[in-house]
């Protein structure tokens, strides 16, 4: 009876894996075909438009300029007496460093 029981879990196995590979095999090649059917509908319909701009595409001029040439004039000022205080409180020799270009 063990033999009986063995043979059959064995031809049972092999049916088992042989749906398994046939389904495996069938939807890969139905999904292949889905996707080729897709990509030509894509290729095919008219270019949509996306939440991108395209690369050509610049974008508008601003009306009125970002910063002023008074404030960008400050701007360049407190830069320049930050980084005059930055080199004040390093140690002396590497003030040196710091204060050649």
């Amino acid at each position: 009876m063990t033999e009986c029981m063995l043979a059959l879990m064995s031809k049972d196995r092999k049916t088992a894996s042989l749906v398994t590979v046939v389904l495996l095999l069938s939807g890969l090649s139905l999904g292949d075909c889905a996707t080729s059917t897709a990509a030509r509908a894509e290729e095919t319909a008219a270019p949509r438009q996306g939440v991108y701009p395209q690369v050509q595409d610049l974008p508008p001029k601003p009306e009125k300029p970002v910063m002023t040439a008074d404030e960008r004039a400050k701007l360049l000022n407190e830069l320049t007496a930050a980084r005059d205080r930055r080199r004040l409180r390093l140690k002396p020799e590497r003030a040196l460093h710091a204060l050649s270009p």
